[in-house]
C-alpha cells in the first residue's frame, strides 16, 4: 500500500508543474513558432533565400543540440533553477537582438540561429524534462505532458496574433521579436522564484511517497522490472540507447521541414498568410491532443509503441503536405504532423528514464538528444536546398516520410535492455 509523504508542507511537484507550464508556455513556443511566423516576412524583408531561412532553423536546432552537454554541466552544477533563469536572460537577449540589429542572412544566423538557440538549451527541453524525471515516477509521462502542452495552448492563443501584429504594424516583423524577448524576462523571474531542483531539497519524496511505503512493481514502460540505473557508457552499449537516436533523428527531420517550411509552402500553393499561420496553430493544437494523450499511454503501456505510432503520424503528414490542396487537406495535415510532433516530445524521456533509471538520466538523455538533435537539425537547410535546386519540396518530404517510418520500426523492436549490461563497465 502507498502512504503519502508526512511532511507539513503538500507535494510541491504539480505547483512545479504549474511553475514550468508558465515558463515553457513561452520560452518554448514563442520564439521558434514566432520565427516560423515571421519568415515569409524576413524573406521578403531582407531577401533571403529558403535555404538560408533553413539555415537559420538549422543553427538554432544544431546550436541547443551541440549546447546539450553545457546544459547537462550547468545542471549537474549549479541545478535547474539557476540554469533555466540564466537560460530565459540569454533567449530575451537574443530575440531582442534579432529585432534591434538584423539587417542580413548572418545577423540572423547569429542572434537566432546561436543566441536564442543556446538560450533555448538552457531554458527548455533538457533541464524541464530532467527536473520532472526529479520529481515524478508513477506519473512522470503525465506530467511531462502537462508542461510540454504549454506550447500548444500559447500557439493556439498566439500564433495568429503575432502574425495580426505583424500585419497591422506594416509587416513590421521586428516589432514581434520585441513582445518574444519580454517574455524572455518575465519566465526569468518565475524560474528563480518557483523551480525547485529535487524532493529532497524540500525534504519531500518522488510522487509525494515515502519509499518505505512504495510497494507498487509496475514501471511507467508497462513492464514489472524495476529501473535499474545505468551510467552513460554502459547505456551507450545498448540497442535501446542507438534507437533513441535514431527515432529523435526521424522525428527531427519530419517536425522542423515542416515547422520551419510549412508556411512558406502553404502560401506558394494558394493559400493566404494568414491561413498559413493558423494552420500552423492547428498544428500545435493537434499537439496538445498528442502530448496529453502520450501523458496517459506512456505511463501505462511500453513507451517505445507510442513513439513508433507518432513517427508513422508525421510520415503520414508528409506525404499530405506533399499533395494538399484543400482546406480539409489542411486539416487531415495539421492534425497528423502535430499529434505525431506532440507524442514524440513525451515517449522520448519517459522511455529513457524508464530503461535507464534516473540517476544519470541527465547525462543519457543529454547524449542522445545532442546526437539525435545535431543531426536532425539539418533538416530544414536540407529542405531549403531541395527546393531552391529543385523548384519544389517533394522529393525532400517524400524522404522524411520513409525515414519516419524505418525509425518507427526501428524504435518499436527497441525492448528493455538487459539489467546486467547495468553493472559492466
Amino acid at each position: 500500500m502507498n502512504a503519502p509523504q508526512t511532511a507539513k508542507e503538500p507535494f510541491y511537484g504539480w505547483r512545479l508543474v504549474a511553475v514550468l507550464f508558465a515558463t515553457y508556455f513561452f520560452n518554448a513556443c514563442f520564439p521558434f513558432y514566432g520565427a516560423t511566423v515571421a519568415s515569409p516576412y524576413i524573406v521578403e524583408d531582407l531577401g533571403l533565400s529558403r535555404i538560408q531561412i533553413g539555415w537559420g532553423f538549422t543553427l538554432f536546432s544544431l546550436t541547443s543540440g551541440l549546447a546539450a552537454p553545457i546544459t547537462v554541466k550547468a545542471i549537474e552544477r549549479f541545478g535547474v533553477r539557476k540554469t533555466m533563469t540564466v537560460g530565459c536572460l540569454i533567449l530575451s537577449l537574443g530575440t531582442a537582438s534579432i529585432g534591434l540589429f538584423t539587417q542580413n542572412f548572418i545577423h540572423f544566423a547569429l542572434f537566432f540561429g546561436l543566441f536564442t538557440g543556446f538560450g533555448f538549451s538552457l531554458a527548455t527541453v533538457m533541464p524541464v524534462q530532467t527536473v520532472l524525471v526529479y520529481w515524478f515516477e508513477k506519473r512522470r509521462a503525465l506530467a511531462i505532458s502537462i508542461v510540454l502542452s504549454s506550447t500548444g495552448f500559447a500557439a493556439i492563443i498566439f500564433t495568429s496574433r503575432l502574425d495580426a501584429l505583424i500585419q497591422n504594424n506594416n509587416g513590421d516583423w521586428r516589432l514581434m521579436w520585441y513582445v518574444v524577448s519580454a517574455t524572455g524576462i518575465l519566465t526569468a523571474i518565475i524560474a528563480a522564484i518557483g523551480v525547485r531542483n529535487k524532493p529532497e531539497d524540500l525534504g519531500q519524496h518522488v510522487d509525494g511517497v515515502a519509499p518505505a511505503f512504495d510497494d507498487s512493481d509496475n514501471n511507467n514502460d508497462g513492464s514489472t522490472e524495476k529501473a535499474i540505473d545505468f551510467t552513460a557508457k554502459t547505456a551507450a552499449k545498448t540497442y535501446a540507447f542507438w534507437a533513441c537516436i535514431i527515432a529523435i533523428i526521424a522525428s527531427m527531420f519530419a517536425a522542423t521541414a515542416c515547422l520551419a517550411h510549412s508556411v512558406i509552402h502553404l502560401g506558394e500553393i494558394g493559400h493566404s498568410k494568414a491561413a498559413a499561420a493558423g494552420a500552423m496553430g492547428y498544428t500545435v493544437f493537434f499537439s496538445i491532443i498528442g502530448r496529453l494523450g502520450a501523458g496517459f499511454l506512456c505511463d501505462r503501456y511500453p513507451p517505445r509503441f507510442i513513439w513508433g505510432a507518432a513517427l508513422l503520424f508525421m510520415a503520414i503528414a508528409l506525404v499530405l503536405l506533399n499533395q494538399e490542396k484543400s482546406g480539409y487537406q489542411i486539416i487531415i495535415y495539421t492534425a497528423s504532423i502535430g499529434i505525431g510532433y506532440g507524442i514524440a516530445m513525451v515517449a522520448p524521456p519517459t522511455l529513457i528514464s524508464s530503461y535507464f533509471g534516473i540517476k544519470n538520466f541527465t547525462a543519457i538523455y543529454g547524449a542522445i538528444f545532442m546526437a539525435g538533435t545535431v543531426i536532425g537539425s539539418f533538416s530544414p537547410v536540407v529542405t531549403g536546398f531541395v527546393f531552391d535546386s529543385q523548384g519544389s519540396y517533394s522529393n525532400a518530404f517524400n524522404v522524411y516520410a520513409a525515414l519516419a517510418v524505418v525509425g518507427a520500426l526501428i524504435i518499436v523492436s527497441a525492448a528493455r535492455p538487459s539489467k546486467n549490461l547495468a553493472s559492466t563497465e
